[in-house]
């Protein structure tokens, strides 16, 4: 009896760590995965078969949250799936404004949007789209027009195969904020998405949290001439 609690201890642990992922809940997982371990340890069965129950559920942990993921994004037809593209020498702030109702439609690409950022580093996207709804996947893409795979650099992976010649790209941070403006008579309001790429971080990383004057001066721009039809 005790071992079979402990293995819905375990269920449970597994479920809530997977409901509180991203909240401070996720420790309390712990403790409710070593209850279930006792109530194991505790049982008649044999070594066995208890080291295996308590084991095995670690081991599989992360591929089954990947797994997870990777359902739960292919089910969603609610937000956006953007994969952000940049040059592999990109190194700055990349701003993009949500929202914009006349923002044109990006390409598509087995159902993601392509955001192909230029180098100013503004874009606009017409859809609403907030940073914690949002499935994005990062690229780099090189001369010769080939794509590689960026991660965040929360993440503590490599981007790539680090050779001779080539630096490893990573997103280093990444925010959210609110935008108003005024054009004519109308107000306008738009959240912004800001991330830094790049395979070191400038003295523009740490004296600009927001992005740069001249990324704030093309936003500006690129809204006014959206808006008025220019």
């Amino acid at each position: 009896m005790k071992y079979f609690i402990g293995i819905v201890f375990i269920i449970f642990a597994y479920i809530f760590s997977i409901y509180f992922l991203y909240s401070d809940l996720l420790f309390y997982s712990i403790f409710i995965y070593l209850i279930g371990v006792a109530g194991i340890l505790l049982s008649s069965k044999k070594t066995i078969y208890k080291l295996i129950t308590i084991v095995v559920p670690i081991i599989l942990w992360i591929p089954i949250i990947w797994l997870i993921f990777q359902v739960a994004i292919y089910l969603d037809k609610t937000h956006q799936k953007i994969d952000l593209i940049v040059s592999e020498k990109y190194n700055g702030y990349v701003i993009i404004v949500n929202g914009v109702p006349c923002a044109k439609p990006f390409p598509r690409l087995k159902e993601r949007d392509q955001l192909e950022i230029p180098n100013s580093g503004v874009i606009l996207n017409k859809q609403y789209a907030d940073i914690n709804e949002t499935w994005y996947n990062y690229y780099g893409k090189s001369s010769n027009g080939q794509r590689f795979k960026i991660y965040p650099s929360w993440t503590r992976k490599s981007m790539r195969k680090k050779s001779k010649d080539e630096d490893i790209l990573e997103v280093h941070s990444m925010g959210r904020s609110g935008l108003s403006l005024m054009v004519g008579d109308s107000l306008y309001k738009f959240t912004i998405t800001t991330m830094y790429i790049g395979n070191t971080l400038t003295e523009e990383f740490y004296n600009s949290l927001n992005g740069t004057e001249r990324q704030h001066q093309v936003i500006d721009s690129l809204l006014e001439r959206c808006l008025l039809g220019k």
